[in-house]
């Protein structure tokens, strides 16, 4: 029998439904079993988080957003000749009086820049560690987040922070970063990982600049709840969406089930390790192009 909810906790569900975007529609749309479509709704955290970010940390992001951006200059996509304006094609003088148009421009694209997603399973297991300085599982998500905040300004990348968690049967993935303020919550609920990757993955859709999509998942345990993981993981594919998910505290034995769940896997033995974590799939995959 499932513990009841606490007043309070009903009463800011009803306000989250009737304020919040819900996008549960948008996700039957697209699944093939449609039965197990949670109601899943967007949030706006209002809690700031108050923890400074860790300097080194910072400094070692900010060297990696360093070399993309070195890489990231104007490259030539092609020459468009016979215009009539722009700069002087002396390759084509012979024909100013023939046709008039003795012009070329040269047309460049932006390369390298990203839209970067970091998603974080917030149930209540990343509660467990609670109080435990550095082994305090929420406590380095925050750490982390903080830091690379703080490492992402003044780069041109989008970075956005979300959580998600289940509560009474639905599906919440909180916004952490808002107004250039990062915000936080308290882990709870369940675990509806591949409920919140579809969300989240729809939402960067949305994005019309273009930008490469960088989608990192972050969870300590297996999806409980919701629509299955690799139907999600599959979409992110389809739609040109890169998706690594960061594993914590995995037994070997359940390794290569998860690596066949979601492809593209890394693994950490704790929190501690999340921002050795995400610098390496940074380099890896942004400071490389």
């Amino acid at each position: 029998m499932e513990a009841s909810i606490p007043r309070r906790d009903l009463e800011e569900l009803k306000e989250i439904i009737a304020s919040e975007e819900d996008i549960t529609s948008q996700i039957k749309a697209v699944v093939q079993d449609r039965s197990k479509v949670m109601p899943t709704f967007f949030w706006e955290e209002e809690t700031p988080c108050n923890i400074e970010p860790d300097l080194s940390i910072v400094k070692r992001l900010r060297s990696v957003f360093e070399l993309q951006k070195q890489k990231s200059r104007h490259e030539l996509r092609s020459i468009n000749r016979a215009l009539p304006f722009g700069r002087l094609d002396f390759r084509r003088l012979h024909k100013i009086f023939i046709d008039g148009r003795p012009f070329k421009e040269k047309e460049y694209k932006q390369t390298n820049y990203w839209h970067i997603v970091i998603l974080v399973d917030a149930s209540i297991s990343m509660s467990i560690n609670k109080g435990r300085g550095v082994s305090d599982n929420w406590y380095n998500v925050q750490k982390t987040f903080a830091s690379l905040f703080e490492a992402a300004k003044g780069y041109q990348n989008k970075v956005q922070l979300y959580a998600y968690y289940e509560q009474a049967g639905r599906c919440f993935i909180s916004n952490l970063l808002r107004g250039n303020r990062l915000y936080t919550l308290s882990p709870r609920g369940k675990t509806p990982s591949g409920q919140a990757i579809m969300a989240v993955a729809m939402h960067m859709l949305k994005d019309t600049k273009r930008r490469r999509k960088l989608l990192v998942h972050i969870t300590d345990g297996e999806s409980n709840c919701g629509i299955d993981v690799p139907e999600a993981v599959s979409y992110c594919e389809k739609k040109g969406i890169h998706m690594i998910t960061i594993g914590c505290g995995y037994k070997e034995s359940i390794r290569d089930y998860l690596r066949n769940t979601y492809k593209n896997i890394y693994f950490m033995k704790d929190f501690s390790e999340l921002p050795d974590a995400i610098e390496y799939l940074f380099r890896k995959r942004i400071a490389r192009g």
